[in-house]
């Protein structure tokens, strides 16, 4: 929390005092930068109205299918997911989706990292079958550029073991999830709070299939880890 504090005032500072002035590039990621602190801390309007602010100036500067457009879509629509409106969010991801893959290519990470947040959109908005194919394509594309252990990898297994759990397919969400909890435990250890967050949803899908026995040990470790943090 500290540290998003500082990067706050860090923000501020820069952005009333900037030597380029309201309108250059520079300060445009100094207001992405700032919008992306705020979204840390919990105010999305603040997020919103900062990278909306970085999106008018690049779009003007580098046109609107430029890479440097598509990281500020991406942070504007995570913003108006975080405000709810996934709706919004889809539509602007779908466009920073097609910058991505005109300029980096169809199996570049940075067109993963947006495949799998577009498909996580998805889910919220309740198409499951079009999340599912979103976040394989994701899923592929990491393991070949991070492997199989990575926690860019284990995130998308979460989410898309979430989606095949919305599908009703318990075993796909057990299998999905199960890999995310070895690479996070791996990676992060037994009690971070982003392995209990995939304790509980390995959690559920034992419950799903009728293992309320396995349900109950995974979430009480999941509790756990909550109540530490």
């Amino acid at each position: 929390m500290k540290s998003f504090q500082l990067i706050k005032n860090y923000g501020k500072k820069e952005l009333k005092n900037y030597y380029y002035g309201e309108g250059h590039p520079e300060t445009a990621i100094t207001l992405d930068n700032l919008g992306n602190a705020w979204g840390s801390l919990g105010d999305y309007e603040k997020k919103k109205e900062f990278s909306t602010r970085a999106l008018e100036i690049k779009e003007k500067h580098y046109g609107k299918d430029h890479p440097e457009i598509a990281i500020t879509l991406t942070n504007v629509g995570n913003a108006w997911g975080d405000l709810g409106d996934y709706e919004k969010q889809k539509d602007l991801l779908t466009q920073a989706l097609e910058i991505d893959e005109k300029h980096y290519g169809k199996d570049y990470p940075e067109t993963a990292a947006t495949l799998g947040s577009l498909g996580y959109t998805w889910g919220y908005l309740g198409d499951y079958e079009k999340a599912t194919i979103l976040l394989t394509r994701a899923l592929e594309i990491f393991e070949k550029h991070y492997g199989k252990d990575h926690p860019e990898t284990a995130i998308t297994l979460d989410n898309l073991g979430n989606a095949w759990g919305s599908l009703g397919d318990y075993e796909k969400k057990k299998e999905f999830s199960t890999r995310a909890l070895e690479i996070k435990e791996k990676h992060y250890g037994k009690d971070h709070p982003v392995t209990g967050s995939t304790l509980a949803n390995l959690g559920n899908a034992w419950g799903c299939l009728g293992d309320y026995e396995k349900k109950k040990d995974l979430l009480t470790r999941a509790l756990e880890i909550s109540e530490k943090h």
